[in-house]
């Protein structure tokens, strides 16, 4: 059992993310919004969004590097 905690990447090492989207069903006649599910594969660590950005902010951030350009 590992008591440290989940390791962070450090830089230059490969960060691996498992992204699930879906299209939930709006809600009495709303449209339909997609969503993301992102867990790093590293440490299991999980986010759910309703955003893009979201996403690519959670993913920067877990990543430890800063996004490119």
């Amino acid at each position: 059992m590992n008591r440290a905690g989940p390791k962070r990447p450090g830089a230059g090492e490969p960060v691996s993310f498992v992204i699930v989207l879906w299209l939930e069903p709006g809600r009495r006649g709303a449209k339909p919004e997609w969503r993301w599910r992102v867990r790093q594969a590293q440490t299991g660590e999980e986010g759910c969004f309703r955003r893009l950005d979201d996403v690519l902010a959670y993913v920067k951030s877990r990543a430890g590097v800063p996004a490119p350009a």
